[in-house]
């Protein structure tokens, strides 16, 4: 594995670590508004939840790209094809759906529970979570997958400025594209010429039937 795969990997880890740790303050600041004895509208728990969800996959989105970027620089490291794939690897598990997803679920129980401690049981029917949760549910995989695309595209233009300033790879892609054009072309060549043999011999064929 190189330098910088391993040196961004260590970053993503401790940056994660503090985004998560700042999210889950957040969330405690929800709890820590709700009062079971006045609160009617528990509905707007639910949206803040979503909302702070949706800021953290965007505020990792952006800092992942300003790491990689801040990294890069740093070692004037010029990546190839497998540094970017291993970086990949690296965004999938961060980014990965399962880590998000069933957030809501864990956030609607505990909801349920601050309510449970002053004997008010959540009628969840009634409150239609089910809406909110599947809403929830839908924008987290878009985001997710936006992130995923984003950062990934950075790091293709990150690989195409590397091959633009001198990358031996990237000649040999070009002269391999090259050699298989040439290939082809001469693949057709033959197969057109042996066609138009065969299309002269016809002609002749038909012209002797002819002049019978």
């Amino acid at each position: 594995m190189a330098l910088i795969v391993s040196i961004l990997k260590d970053s993503f880890l401790i940056k994660n670590k503090l985004w998560e740790s700042n999210y889950r303050s957040a969330i405690g600041e929800i709890h820590s508004s709700i009062n079971p004895v006045t609160d009617r509208v528990v509905n707007k728990y639910i949206e803040s939840f979503t909302k702070i969800t949706a800021a953290l996959i965007i505020e990792k989105r952006e800092g992942i790209k300003e790491d990689i970027l801040e990294k890069i620089s740093e070692t004037n490291h010029i990546i190839d094809s497998d540094d970017v794939q291993n970086i990949e690897i690296e965004i999938d598990k961060i980014f990965h759906e399962s880590n998000y997803i069933n957030r809501i679920n864990s956030f609607v129980e505990s909801i349920g529970r601050d309510f449970g401690r002053y004997g008010i049981q959540l009628d969840c029917q009634k409150h239609r979570f089910d809406l909110q949760v599947s809403l929830y549910k839908v924008m987290v995989v878009n985001l997710l997958n936006e992130a995923k695309m984003d950062i990934k595209n950075s790091l293709k233009l990150f690989l195409l400025k590397s091959m633009n300033v001198g990358d031996t790879k990237f000649e040999q892609s070009i002269n391999k594209i090259k050699n298989s054009n040439w290939a082809y072309f001469m693949v057709f060549f033959v197969v057109f010429i042996a066609l138009w043999e065969a299309f002269k011999q016809l002609k002749e064929i038909l012209t002797s039937l002819l002049t019978k």
